[in-house]
């Protein structure tokens, strides 16, 4: 599989249904950008947009398979969230981030070690 910016947007609108994405309030879809990232130093990433809205990226090299898009997905959506809510250190893995990423991987099962 090749991530295309379609593609990532399909998978953020799936998690965006889910818990507990879906309690969040998160942009819809429509409301964001996507693209497909080629540096060598990043899974994904999301950023305001210039303008308005936010653009979440997905790394093309990294996700050559479906399990390990969605996980980068919902991982930028939980620093979408912080953002939103305007935690401060939005872009780091503190404590904060930790504990909504294991609501996040216990909801879908996805591995806290690779999320």
């Amino acid at each position: 599989m090749t991530p295309t910016p379609e593609i990532v947007k399909v998978a953020y609108a799936y998690l965006n249904e889910t818990p507990p994405f879906v309690e969040w309030n998160l942009p819809s879809e429509d409301d964001m950008k996507f693209e497909v990232l080629h540096g060598p130093d990043v899974h994904g990433r999301i950023y305001p947009s210039y303008g308005s809205g936010y653009v979440l990226g997905v790394a093309e090299h990294k996700h050559d398979h479906t399990a390990s898009l969605m996980v980068t997905v919902a991982h930028e959506m939980v620093h979408l969230h912080l953002h939103q809510i305007k935690f401060r250190g939005w872009k780091n893995h503190g404590p904060t981030f930790r504990a909504l990423a294991a609501e996040v991987c216990s909801a879908h099962g996805f591995d806290p070690g690779q999320f």
